[in-house]
């Protein structure tokens, strides 16, 4: 997990986003967005050969940004444009290869996260809307699965 937040805090393009949480920021206040959070959903365990383990982790990047409580009268059109500028520090791309400034860009540069651990598959991305305290919360999120190979003593 610090491995990839390092990777954003090296990667993403200074300024465009206040923080990087490890974990989910389940009550952030109006002057903290847009933010990152880098969150691990699960992991699996299991024997590998007679002198190995695999560790699949399951992590989900969330990139969360606040719609103004004072959006005008066509509120839906006014999202829509929000939304269409949250896919893009997801997942823009060039010729279908991800920006390297962006969220997925980041993670398909750096399959290999560390020696032994490797971003590997199950890739899923996803947004939503939703309301906080008077206004809305768009959330930009890529799930994925990194594995770790460990040689047994």
């Amino acid at each position: 997990m610090l491995a990839i937040i390092d990777l954003f805090k090296t990667n993403l393009e200074k300024g465009v986003y206040l923080s990087i949480y490890y974990g989910e920021n389940r009550v952030p206040a109006q002057a903290d967005f847009p933010f990152v959070e880098v969150v691990p959903a699960r992991t699996e365990m299991r024997n590998n050969g007679t002198n190995s383990m695999m560790n699949d982790f399951y992590i989900t990047v969330n990139v969360k940004d606040t719609l103004k409580a004072f959006l005008g009268e066509d509120k839906d059109e006014e999202i829509i444009e929000y939304m269409q500028e949250m896919v893009k520090r997801i997942e823009a791309r060039t010729d279908g290869k991800p920006d390297s400034d962006t969220i997925l860009g980041v993670l398909h540069d750096n399959l290999k996260l560390e020696n032994n651990v490797h971003i590997t598959d199950d890739w899923e991305i996803d947004y939503q809307v939703s309301e906080f305290n008077g206004s809305y919360i768009l959330v930009g999120s890529v799930s994925f699965k990194a594995s770790l190979i460990s040689l047994r003593s």
